[in-house]
């Protein structure tokens, strides 16, 4: 694969693994499950979900009452083929809930610490994520 289509495979994967975080935390469901491939699979620590429907199912369980931040960082991405590619990257969560009416920061729970292990798909001209695991490291 020449460098240009590895760096563009790079920085595509990266994105979706961002924009996964940002699309959950402001519940933005609808973006956040187009960022799978139609029969992506994610292993969520609440058990595996294959599709969109089923991850879908899950993020709209989310309490109302809860505000989240997930915080991104060392997004590792190797393309495998020009239509693979594999990733990993550490995430923080940082979890509260937020009282009815309140617009003052949120009291934030002991923040989690988890690992995702990614597998990208490129199709139809777009990178998806095809698998993501999800694997706690600190609770």
């Amino acid at each position: 694969m020449p460098d240009d289509c590895r760096l563009h495979c790079a920085r595509a994967c990266e994105r979706l693994c961002l924009d996964f975080a940002y699309t959950v935390d402001q519940r933005d469901y609808a973006a956040c499950i187009n960022l799978f491939a139609e029969d992506g699979l994610l292993e969520h620590v609440t058990g595996p979900l294959k599709g969109r429907a089923a991850i879908l199912a899950m993020l709209e369980a989310r309490p109302l009452d809860v505000v989240t931040r997930h915080t991104c960082t060392n997004i590792v991405v190797e393309p495998i083929s020009d239509t693979e590619a594999q990733g990993r990257s550490y995430v923080t969560l940082y979890k509260g809930t937020a009282t009815a009416g309140f617009n003052g920061p949120v009291t934030a729970d002991r923040p989690l610490v988890a690992q995702y292990t990614d597998r990208y798909a490129l199709i139809e001209g777009h990178w998806k994520i095809q698998h993501r695991k999800t694997t706690l490291v600190f609770a």
